[in-house]
């Protein structure tokens, strides 16, 4: 249960980041499928990871996080597996 629990946060993050609603049951997405998902729009997601979870995120993980399995992945490797109490 604690994969669909962060799943579902990070598409929450996904839609307040970029400002727009996506599909459910959304399995990946990618920065391509996303207008919004520009160069500042992605440095507002960093953010927002970073305080949502509270984790500071390596200048090498930036650039990787190039779809939503991608930052699952990520969190994953970095032991999150939902929102701090």
């Amino acid at each position: 249960m604690e994969h669909a629990d962060l799943h579902r946060q990070i598409v929450a993050i996904l839609e307040d980041v970029f400002q727009v609603e996506l599909p459910e049951p959304i399995d990946d997405l990618t920065q391509d499928e996303i207008e919004e998902w520009d160069s500042f729009n992605h440095l507002r997601l960093v953010s927002e990871l970073e305080d949502t979870f509270e984790i500071t995120l390596d200048d090498e993980d930036i650039p990787e996080m190039t779809s939503l399995q991608r930052v699952k992945a990520l969190l994953q490797r970095r032991g999150v597996a939902s929102i701090p109490s």
